[in-house]
């Protein structure tokens, strides 16, 4: 028998311990596990809902419409809305941009990205 050592059931849910660690499975057999309820919670807003969100551009299509916004700064023809003013590179997130100024130049905090 494998490493399952513990199922507890909690009302629509299932907590499955693996040594050494509590996973929260979802009920609808996906295959998907979580560390924490929390996490299964979001996944069961989305889990076995359709796509019903297309981009007019790739057609491409989204669960959730805040998906499709964020795909749409990168498929779409709006330009870059962030750059970096040292080596000029462009970006379309401002994750991928404070995450590149902070491994390309060493500027890891707030105010050294301000000036």
């Amino acid at each position: 028998m494998n490493n399952l050592k513990l199922i507890i059931s909690i009302s629509d849910f299932i907590v499955v311990e693996y040594s050494p660690e509590f996973r929260w499975v979802c009920p609808k057999n996906c295959g998907r596990t979580y560390k924490a309820s929390k996490q299964l919670h979001r996944h069961m807003t989305e889990c076995g809902v359709p796509r019903r969100f297309k981009c007019n551009q790739c057609f491409k299509s989204f669960k959730r419409n805040d998906h499709l916004k964020q795909h749409l700064m990168s498929c779409s023809d709006f330009p870059p809305a962030f750059s970096c003013k040292i080596c000029l590179k462009k970006f379309n997130y401002k994750s991928n941009w404070k995450t590149h100024m902070a491994f390309k130049h060493n500027m890891l905090d707030e105010y050294q990205l301000l000036f």
